[in-house]
């Protein structure tokens, strides 16, 4: 995986449970020659991410749970929605069991308009970061963004 906007996204580790990430944390934390950024990571590392992990962490967290769909094409009346909704509900009852104060609904003004609002200033940055990333692997089946919807595997 790459980011589309190397100056802004971040990816990182999925895990099962808090603790598996706490220990990925800990392998990972530092710095990477390939990444110029993590240089300021060189003398902040904390001890052992572990370490921190707490029974009772959750006191006094306030999450906020947005129930209003973002996106027009959701179907609330949907089989599918209501699969994940039970899924999520699930979730904040585990965090309330831990000790969380649950805020349900937030709600935010004009929260649908601002995230289907056109987003374009990462046009100048997401080809060329693209296009470095697959100059990396000879292999690729496309040398260039512009060459991936003519390769065979595009669909």
């Amino acid at each position: 995986m790459f980011p589309a906007r190397p100056t802004t996204d971040t990816l990182g580790p999925i895990t099962r449970t808090v603790r598996d990430a706490a220990i990925v944390l800990d392998a990972i934390a530092g710095y990477d020659p390939a990444d110029p950024i993590t240089a300021y990571a060189v003398g902040q590392i904390p001890k052992p991410y572990t370490s921190f992990l707490l029974r009772d962490g959750l006191k006094g967290a306030r999450p906020g749970v947005i129930r209003q769909p973002m996106d027009a094409k959701t179907l609330p009346t949907s089989e599918d929605y209501r699969r994940v909704r039970m899924v999520i509900d699930k979730a904040i009852d585990d965090l309330r069991s831990f000790g969380a104060e649950i805020v349900d609904p937030v709600t935010i003004p004009a929260l649908v308009e601002r995230a289907n609002r056109p987003y374009e200033s990462n046009v100048f940055e997401t080809e060329p970061a693209i296009d470095r990333y697959l100059a990396e692997h000879p292999n690729a089946p496309a040398k260039t963004l512009r060459e991936i919807p003519a390769t065979s595997r595009f669909s």
